[in-house]
């Protein structure tokens, strides 16, 4: 945060255009945030990990709860009604799936990048905020498909009509718009 406010106020200060103090700190700062953006990254890396695994435990654990016949929804509106389903409890398999699938992409994709964009002049924190950014939106659809995972068999079962909370699928998107907006600008200010 530090950094930032050197970044966005530093020139107009005489603070900044000291030639010994602004380019030491900065450096300093620019380090420390770059070490527990990777700390950070490495936690959401293992948060994943776990929810995707739990996620899809749990969900193998309601297959069994849904009737044998039952329409699976699929397909969510905005606030969580179901927009479409598909008839038969085999089409929940698809919620354990993707739970898998979020717990263990990370793991296999190596996320060292070998070609960078032509304007990229600092490829360490472009691949950083890379590496960042791919972690929070896997953590928030993880999360996110481990909630509808609990909840479908209870909507196959008809005893509820839609994804509750009704805020959940907002809050969801909301996140993952707020963390590119992030990511957007964090790469201007710092890779250019």
């Amino acid at each position: 945060i530090l950094a930032q406010v050197f970044w966005f106020f530093g020139s107009s200060s005489s603070f900044a255009q000291h030639p010994i103090i602004l380019p030491h700190y900065c450096s300093l700062l620019h380090r420390a945030a770059f070490r527990m953006g990777a700390q950070l990254s490495q936690t959401l890396l293992g948060l994943t990990v776990a929810t995707g695994l739990a996620s899809t435990f749990r969900g193998l654990q309601l297959y069994n709860e849904i009737p044998e016949h039952a329409t699976v929804p699929l397909k969510f509106g905005i606030f969580g009604d179901v927009v479409s389903a598909w008839n038969g409890r085999i089409a929940y398999l698809l919620y354990p799936a993707l739970s898998l699938t979020f717990a263990v992409s990370p793991l296999l994709f190596d996320s060292q990048k070998s070609r960078y964009p032509s304007w990229v002049k600092d490829e360490a924190a472009f691949n950083n905020i890379s590496d960042w950014t791919s972690r929070v939106v896997l953590l928030a659809s993880s999360v996110f498909i481990a909630a509808t995972t609990e909840q479908v068999p209870k909507i196959a079962r008809e005893e509820q009509t839609s994804l509750q909370p009704a805020w959940m699928t907002p809050v969801y998107l909301g996140s993952l718009a707020t963390t590119f907006l992030v990511a957007g600008l964090s790469v201007n200010a710092y890779t250019r």
